[in-house]
């Protein structure tokens, strides 16, 4: 569902990864997902048609892994894919946290980041999007 400018897809919230023998936490496979977990499936394939519709109406000039889902899924740590820096050359965002493409896009999450911390990313995380929100609100949503 799409509300107010925001993307909501719900999954399970009982969503329980496989394990193996060893009770090691496997990867996540789209066969594994439809037979446990449908509605993950279901909610992975509407997010696919809302990014979809979203770059169409962008005017994006090819769009592609729309057609199905991955067969496997991880659950990693991915982190530096809008890299922020000082120009397009060399990232996707600058120091205020604007796409230095797209006019009005915003971008604080976990692909901010020029590289990965070492460990979890969750307080680095915390950190950036604290970090952003008062740069964005103080650039360009303060009273004068």
């Amino acid at each position: 569902m799409l509300r107010q400018g925001r993307l909501n897809i719900e999954i399970s919230k009982n969503l329980v990864r496989p394990r193996n023998e060893d009770e090691e936490t496997t990867m996540l496979t789209r066969e594994w997902l439809e037979e446990n977990h449908p509605e993950v499936i279901e909610g992975l394939r509407e997010g696919q048609k809302i990014a979809y519709e979203i770059f169409r109406d962008m005017g994006a000039s090819k769009i592609s892994g729309h057609e199905s889902l991955p067969d496997r899924f991880s659950i990693g740590f991915d982190t530096s894919l809008c890299r922020a820096g000082e120009s397009a050359k060399n990232s996707v965002v600058n120091s205020e946290f604007e796409c230095h493409d797209i006019d009005n896009l915003f971008i604080c999450d976990r692909s901010v980041p020029p590289c990965q911390a070492s460990a979890n990313v969750t307080m680095p995380l915390a950190m950036i999007c604290n970090y952003a929100w008062r740069r964005i609100v103080a650039k360009h949503f303060s009273r004068v």
